[in-house]
C-alpha cells in the first residue's frame, strides 16, 4: 500500500507542473494568434491584376534571359500596383507599401 500511495503522490507532483505548462501553452497560442491577426490587418490582396514584372527566379529557371526585357517588364511590381490603384481613383503612395509580391495560383504558378 505504501508503494502505491508513493506513486500517487509522484503523479500529483507531476500533474502540477504539467497544468502550469498547459496554461503557458494556451497563453502563448493566444499571443501568436493576436500577432498573426495584427500582421494581416494591413494586407491587401488584389486578384486578377495582370503584371509585367520580371523576377530573378524566371531567369534562373531559364524562362527568360533577362537581357530582352521590354520597358513594361522593367517596371517594378510595386509601381504597377500603384498605377492600378490610381486608375481606380484610389490614392496610394509608395511609402505606404511595406512589401509587394505576387502570390501563387492554386496550381502553383505565379500570376
Amino acid at each position: 500500500m505504501g508503494k502505491i500511495s508513493g506513486l500517487v503522490e509522484d503523479v500529483r507532483k507531476l500533474n502540477n507542473p504539467l497544468a502550469l505548462k498547459d496554461e503557458k501553452i494556451a497563453e502563448l497560442e493566444k499571443r501568436v494568434d493576436e500577432l498573426e491577426q495584427y500582421t494581416r490587418k494591413e494586407d491587401v490582396i488584389i486578384s486578377g491584376l495582370k503584371t509585367t514584372h520580371h523576377t530573378y527566379s524566371n531567369v534562373i529557371r531559364g524562362e527568360s534571359s533577362g537581357a530582352d526585357l521590354g520597358e513594361g517588364e522593367k517596371q517594378r511590381l510595386e509601381e504597377q500596383v500603384i498605377q492600378f490603384f490610381n486608375r481606380n481613383d484610389i490614392s496610394i503612395h509608395k511609402e505606404s507599401i511595406a512589401t509587394c509580391h505576387t502570390l501563387p495560383k492554386r496550381n502553383g504558378q505565379m500570376e
